[in-house]
């Protein structure tokens, strides 16, 4: 009996874990599509806090945007239908976000096998945004 009690122990943690990294990788990828319509990597902490709030203690999240310098690529446009194209040129940037969540462990027997109080579960996402 007190093997099967600690073995349910640490399955509430690792199903906390894992329930934490999902959020955390919709979040990264909510958050990424934010800025592909928005720009503004200030209203990022503003869409963590309101669609997951409820869910995630916004005191143990960290998060950073990371840009890269634009890019332009070159490519040939092709109508529906036509025989003839066009050039265009289409510049954009690299978005990177990356979440870090420290999940609390609740049971002692996880505190042990994990050697700390906490678990840090990290997920990013990359995309591109067109620069005009």
């Amino acid at each position: 009996m007190p093997i099967l009690i600690m073995l349910l122990s640490m399955v509430v943690d690792l199903a906390r874990i894992v329930d934490a990294k999902i959020l955390i990788n919709n979040a990264a990828s909510e958050a990424v599509r934010y800025l592909v319509e928005r720009d503004d990597p200030g209203a990022v902490s503003t869409i963590l806090s309101v669609n997951y709030g409820d869910r995630l203690d916004m005191a143990n999240i960290s998060y950073t945007v990371e840009d890269s310098p634009v890019q332009t690529i070159n490519y040939r446009y092709y109508p529906s239908y036509s025989y003839s194209y066009y050039n265009a040129t289409m510049k954009y940037k690299n978005v990177k976000i990356s979440i870090e969540y420290k999940v609390d462990l609740i049971m002692p027997l996880s505190k042990i096998v994990f050697g700390s109080d906490f678990v840090v579960v990290d997920s990013w996402f990359t995309s591109r945004v067109g620069v005009k």
